[in-house]
């Protein structure tokens, strides 16, 4: 049943505060799906919240980490090693995989699991305007790939595509400043 003046991106719902059910007025389902997507988020054990994250573009830092390209990250990163990229999750359950993982490499409890980073996505995307940082979703990996000069690297594309998207990854290269940085509560 659709209520006048709503529209496919709407529901009528009403709210039964006795029962707690929703039974009345106007969800905007987009604006709702737009909230739950203003945000990344980062399972991190190793920084504090504050630190910046990851190495300013084009420095030195970011040219001798181990780390080179988008799918080594994804791919081969192993615990200890450096990368010029910083994983983050566009959900927040993927997030908390992430950090479960950073658990399980460390070999020790590193982190809670509520201690979670996020970071608005607005905010990292004016710093990306700004060239300090360099967003890359799972489609922009897979294009970078599809045009590499090695077959291999090209083959690989799909694959890599597949586990960004799997585990809702974005990587992003430069340095995330501290202060933009909230703890997930």
């Amino acid at each position: 049943m659709q209520k006048e003046g709503t529209n496919d991106s709407q529901i009528v719902v009403q709210v039964n505060l006795r029962d707690n059910i929703i039974e009345g007025g106007v969800v905007d389902l987009k604006a709702e799906a737009q909230k739950a997507k203003s945000y990344l988020f980062r399972g991190d054990g190793l920084s504090q919240l504050g630190d910046d994250i990851g190495f300013e573009l084009n420095s030195s830092e970011a040219d001798a980490a181990d780390i080179q390209t988008p799918w080594e990250h994804v791919q081969d990163k192993k615990p200890g090693q450096s990368s010029r990229y910083t994983s983050f999750a566009t959900t927040l359950k993927s997030a908390k995989k992430f950090a479960e993982a950073i658990i399980e490499q460390q070999g020790k409890k590193v982190i809670k699991k509520s201690q979670i980073l996020k970071a608005a996505l607005d905010t990292l995307e004016q710093l990306q305007t700004q060239g300090v940082i360099r967003i890359y979703t799972p489609e922009d990996v897979a294009a970078k790939m599809s045009v590499h000069e090695e077959k291999a690297v090209r083959n690989n594309s799909k694959n890599i595509y597949k586990n960004m998207t799997k585990n809702d990854e974005v990587l992003i290269e430069g340095q995330i400043p501290g202060e933009i940085l909230k703890l997930v509560k």
